[in-house]
């Protein structure tokens, strides 16, 4: 571990890589008449921040906007978009949105409510009823989806519609590139703007420790603990609810898919019994898995921040503010579940522990770090060689000293990781199956980046004495919590219908999930359509994962068509989409059957796929461009083009 003055990164030289930077202005105590002058030049209005979020991105930019919009004088009212008020809205008249697009161009879970009522589809609204209220908003998005920032840019339109009035440009951010500089540029000139509109005070720079913390920590002894009702999920904030959704459930399957060779990879077939548990699933939903920290991680990050593990507290909040995860609870257990200290921090985050730093040397390198101007070295020195907050805390910046409730409101929470489930309802009620890739790579300065939950899966051990479907587990082992998302990947009611299936890599985890159901029909007498799968990988002997049941259901009937695209085992590489245009007349021909379609994957695949069918449509089904394009929007609103990519 680094001592202060010693860290591993060679500060002087660091600072030296731009000149300028080496001012750190020292915060001091605010007196008197800094309070009263402050207060003088506070606007008198609350501006009210809304999120849309599903990762928490877009929840952290909402706390960075609140931070911010404090230290120019404004107040500031963060708002899940759940508990969205319209009311409230219209009493305020000042909002800032920040709005994530999740998926195939959808609102995020918290901002399904609220999209809809502000298309006001049914003409509820008139078209003024939004004339009092100043808005703006900035769009989180990616542009390898194809519907790229389509919810920040139906809020802005939906609330012009409505009659609102700008105050200050649209704003909107690409997660494939530069979303985090996007956002700061935006939100510079957004401060710049309404300072000058409604007061407050300009040329703010640096930030100060966190105040009015939304919780204070309440230590308990264990028995205490034991006897406290803890907090229940009604109470919680709409973000964190998941937090009491999940259920410990036992692995009681963990094998690897790929060849066992150097270089590979990894990729694990993990199948968790869910019996005694409330949770159910229908085939292909999403399961969503709450991973943990790496424990002796989270134990030296304790011991450096000088937390005893095995001290219990509960979180108490104000009247507006909810609980945002489940207490009482150790501090191990807060590190391990809800802190997300495994992730490569943004330099948002740095900048708001910069002021915790005590060290001189080490405060002014994290304050370089957090800047626009150090932005380069920052993608160098931290987001390239995959430094994580908790190694940067313990190797780098060992004299940041925090007290736990400021740790626990600036530091991100842990999110849980949603994976695309490989097995029928039908076939497998009381167990599920999930496809897993395992996250591992060689970064720059010799470290290794690992997944915080491909990492986690991937070390379960499972039970003993389960080996069939609905066997008891009687040995030890390990659990994992998790949850059910009802997923978009549904089959026709009618089973005579074919389906197209189209499922590289991992993406082939809901098209096994598929074709088992398809098999079950079969086996239940019902009359079952063609069923054709693409499935891609590198190479046959090393990356084709469920090789045996593929090649299974083409024997038996099931799979009518298995057509298979390795990309580096010939002269030139193929993948799916070039197998698509070899079918073309196929497809066309199943398309005007009423075939549903099935992707799976990479964003990038998944356009390319797209593109295919646009062309498809075009060369046999005659259309021009556009035509194809709302044929191809045609099906895909009639539900039978179904995508679910990841970036």
């Amino acid at each position: 571990m680094a001592s202060s003055g010693a860290s591993l990164w060679p500060i002087v030289g660091l600072l030296a890589l731009a000149p300028g930077l080496l001012f750190l202005r020292t915060k001091r105590k605010p007196d008197e008449a800094d309070i009263e002058e402050e207060e003088d030049a506070a606007p008198n209005d609350t501006i009210k921040v809304y999120f849309g979020s599903q990762t928490g991105t877009a929840e952290s930019f909402a706390q960075i906007i609140a931070a911010e919009g404090r230290r120019h004088g404004f107040h500031i009212d963060v708002v899940d978009l759940e508990e969205f008020s319209a009311s409230e809205l219209l009493e305020t008249g000042k909002a800032i949105f920040l709005m994530a697009t999740y998926g195939d161009g959808e609102p995020t879970d918290n901002a399904s409510d609220f999209t809809t009522w502000l298309k006001n589809e049914s003409g509820e609204l008139e078209r003024d009823y939004l004339a009092t209220v100043e808005f703006t908003v900035f769009g989180l998005g990616n542009t390898q989806y194809e519907h790229y920032n389509m919810v920040g840019k139906s809020t802005n339109e939906g609330m012009e519609k409505l009659g609102a009035q700008r105050m200050f440009e649209y704003g909107e951010g690409d997660d494939d590139n530069q979303l985090e500089e996007d956002f700061e540029a935006w939100r510079e000139k957004m401060w710049m703007a309404l300072v000058v509109r409604f007061g407050g005070k300009g040329g703010v720079d640096g930030v100060d420790k966190a105040v009015d913390l939304p919780f204070s920590v309440k230590m308990l002894t264990a028995a205490e603990a034991a006897c406290h009702s803890g907090v229940s999920e009604t109470a919680a904030a709409s973000s964190s609810k998941f937090y009491w959704h999940g259920c410990d459930a036992p692995v009681v399957v963990n094998r690897e898919l790929r060849a066992q060779a150097p270089g590979v990879g990894s990729t694990r077939h993990v199948e968790i019994d869910l019996q005694g548990t409330s949770v159910g699933y229908h085939t292909a939903d999403n399961l969503a898995v709450l991973p943990l920290n790496d424990a002796t991680t989270a134990e030296k990050l304790c011991a450096q921040l000088g937390y005893d593990p095995d001290s219990f507290f509960t979180l108490e909040h104000g009247d507006n503010h909810k609980p945002v995860f489940p207490t009482p609870c150790t501090v191990r257990d807060a590190f391990l579940r809800f802190m997300d200290i495994m992730a490569i921090p943004r330099r948002s985050l740095l900048e708001q522990l910069t002021p915790y730093v005590e060290d001189d040397a080490e405060r002014e390198v994290m304050h370089l770090l957090s800047s626009k101007e150090g932005k380069e070295i920052y993608h160098r020195e931290v987001e390239e060689p995959g430094w994580t907050l908790a190694d940067l805390i313990l190797e780098r910046f060992s004299s940041l000293s925090m007290t736990l409730d400021h740790f626990l409101h600036v530091v991100p929470h842990l999110h849980p990781r949603y994976y695309t489930i490989s097995s029928s309802s039908s076939v497998s009620p009381s167990r599920v199956h999930i496809t897993v890739a395992v996250l591992e790579q060689d970064r720059s300065q010799g470290r290794l980046y690992r997944g915080i939950c491909s990492s986690f899966l991937s070390s379960l051990e499972p039970h003993g004495g389960a080996t069939a479907e609905g066997a008891t587990v009687d040995g030890s082992g390990s659990k994992c919590r998790v949850f059910v998302r009802e997923s978009t990947f549904r089959l026709p009611a009618d089973s005579s219908i074919p389906i197209i299936m189209i499922g590289p890599g991992t993406g082939v985890a809901p098209m096994r999930a598929l074709l088992q159901e398809r098999a079950w029909q079969k086996e239940q007498g019902l009359s079952v359509g063609r069923n054709v799968l693409y499935f891609g990988c590198r190479c046959k002997d090393q990356d084709y994962i469920y090789r045996d049941e593929l090649e299974a259901y083409q024997a038996d009937g099931t799979l009518d068509s298995l057509r298979l695209a390795f990309s580096r085992e010939g002269s030139s590489k193929v993948y799916v989409q070039h197998l698509l245009r070899e079918d073309a007349a196929e497809m066309w021909g199943l398309l005007e059957g009423g075939a549903y379609v099935y992707v799976c994957g990479g964003t990038k695949m998944g356009t390319d796929v797209q593109n295919e069918f646009n062309h498809i449509a075009q060369s046999c089904g005659l259309m021009g461009v556009e035509e194809s394009k709302e044929y191809m929007k045609g099906l895909h609103d009639a539900g039978r083009f179904v995508q679910e990519l990841w970036s």
